[in-house]
């Protein structure tokens, strides 16, 4: 496990998160209690966010060289945040097509939060195949996959987005099952490791909200509210 200073890091993960932190945020820790850092070199970041640092926040502050990169090419907010903390020094910006990554066997590590359902949209899973297919390429052997992604969750999460309380409401989003993300992520991935999280602290109107509902999350509802019904996956996988 990587130990890192409470203080100095809390901030870090605020701004790779942005939104709903208590319950994304589990992500992080969830990736830095599975994975050695130490022994990771360089990592790609992929559909970086227009409005957060990004993982590549927290990498970099690793001193992993890493490649923060999304298909709009809009790297402005994030790459304040990264000179804020100074590690600009070791990131590099790029637009890249999750369904077609220009690297081969290059990285230690690929990470994404919050991608797939924007790509596969109202289509099939084939997407979603494909861009697991373009990562199982682009890692070296050995090398790790590390996503969270959003669920179609409980009956209600779908009313109120489908109202457009909160998400991406009637866009053409892809809120996919877990046996969904299995599927995908098992076409070219033998070996994983997966957890899900949050119940209420999507439905915040802000951050304090969101807060205040996410510890509710890591309280009880984390740890009664069946799987399915939990609003976040989030996975690490290994290239064998």
């Amino acid at each position: 496990m990587n130990k890192f200073s409470e203080k100095h890091n809390k901030k870090i993960i605020e701004d790779s998160i942005g939104w709903d932190i208590i319950n994304w945020s589990k992500s992080i820790h969830f990736l830095n209690h599975n994975i050695d850092l130490s022994k990771v070199n360089n990592a790609l970041e992929l559909g970086g966010g227009e409005n957060s640092a990004g993982y590549s926040l927290f990498l970099a502050s690793n001193k992993i060289e890493t490649i923060f990169s999304n298909y709009n090419d809009s790297f402005e907010f994030a790459s304040k945040l990264h000179k804020k903390y100074a590690v600009s020094k070791y990131i590099k910006y790029e637009k890249i097509n999750a369904l077609n990554i220009p690297y081969k066997n290059k990285f230690d590590l690929v990470v994404f939060k919050s991608m797939l359902g924007g790509i596969i949209r109202e289509k099939d899973l084939s997407l979603g195949r494909k861009v697991i297919e373009q990562i199982h390429m682009s890692l070296n052997s050995n090398g790790y996959l590390f996503f969270a992604e959003n669920l179609s969750s409980s009956p209600i999460h779908k009313i109120l987005r489908k109202r457009n309380y909160y998400g991406k409401g009637s866009s053409p989003w892809r809120y996919l099952t877990i046996d969904q993300i299995k599927k995908i992520i098992q076409s070219r991935f033998e070996n994983h490791n997966f957890i899900t999280k949050g119940f209420l602290g999507c439905f915040g109107r802000n951050e304090m909200q969101r807060n205040m509902l996410g510890n509710i999350d890591s309280l009880i509802f984390d740890k009664i509210i069946p799987q399915k019904y939990k609003y976040i996956i989030i996975g690490i996988c290994q290239k064998k």
